[in-house]
């Protein structure tokens, strides 16, 4: 597994992984998801319509449910996977990179 922000960057440009954020914009408090408020969604359905998306992994519950709240008619596969952030203590990296290497068989 990577260790390193170098190593993740090149794991995911290695398994055409991109990233995205639910929320475009937002009122925050610190880095706490508990404190969003007023917050803006990006348009998948543009992303959707320009790449070729397989799978959308979705970082923690937060994210989870605002994109369930704005696109769970959407026709792309997705999935649930615990928050990385260090507030979130369980172990989260193996299930991560299990559910990469599955999704992409070649991870």
């Amino acid at each position: 597994m990577p260790d390193t922000v170098l190593d993740k960057k090149a794991f995911l440009t290695k398994n055409g992984i991109a990233l995205w954020d639910i929320v475009t914009s937002c009122q925050i408090t610190g880095s706490a998801d508990s404190t969003i408020r007023n917050y803006e969604v990006a348009d998948l359905n543009q992303v959707l319509s320009n790449c070729p998306i397989q799978k959308i992994i979705l970082n923690g519950g937060t994210a989870y449910n605002i994109f369930i709240k704005h696109y769970k008619d959407i026709a792309v596969p997705y999935i649930k996977l615990p928050s990385t952030s260090p507030a979130n203590a369980r172990p989260k990296d193996e299930e991560w990179f299990n559910e990469l290497r599955t999704t992409f068989n070649r991870a």
